[in-house]
């Protein structure tokens, strides 16, 4: 369930507010050779981490939709059990069932934000690694270590 993420323009448009600013910067930026790089390296990383977040908040819409689903089945067992002959332990069973899988919902929603979130960090970290080197690579009198088309 997962969806495409869609790359958009990033750059201000004209209605947006602080567009002058942005204006007023681009020029100065734009003459910077690595500028492009970078900014290129920050977008990967946060199209990276919208992925993930992306991924962890429809799997979260998963869980909740079980727990609805079993809350719903559980009060209907409870209210249910006298009709249906399943005795008077059936009503806690149920109950303690819905709880029960609330529970490994809990923890798998616990389990899964951690892991996103590490991802998310080296994503982050990976990134400014990138613009560090491709920052490096145009510092003034560093030669490259390897000659590249487009610096790393």
């Amino acid at each position: 369930m997962n969806a495409p993420i869609r790359k958009t323009h990033i750059l201000p448009q004209p209605e947006m507010p602080g567009v002058e600013a942005w204006q007023a910067m681009a020029a100065p930026l734009a003459a910077m050779p690595c500028i492009g790089p970078v900014i290129a390296r920050g977008a990967e990383a946060q199209y990276a981490i919208l992925g993930e977040v992306s991924a962890f908040w429809a799997h979260w819409l998963e869980r909740r939709q079980q727990a609805l689903d079993t809350a719903t089945k559980a009060a209907q067992e409870v209210m249910h059990a006298g009709e249906t002959g399943a005795g008077i332990s059936a009503p806690p069973q149920a109950i303690a069932a819905w709880c029960g899988g609330s529970v490994e919902r809990i923890a798998e929603d616990g389990r899964e934000a951690q892991q996103v979130a590490a991802r998310c960090m080296t994503h982050l970290a990976d990134a400014n690694l990138a613009m560090l080197q491709v920052c490096m690579a145009f510092a003034p009198g560093r030669k490259p270590e390897k000659e590249h088309a487009t610096p790393l």
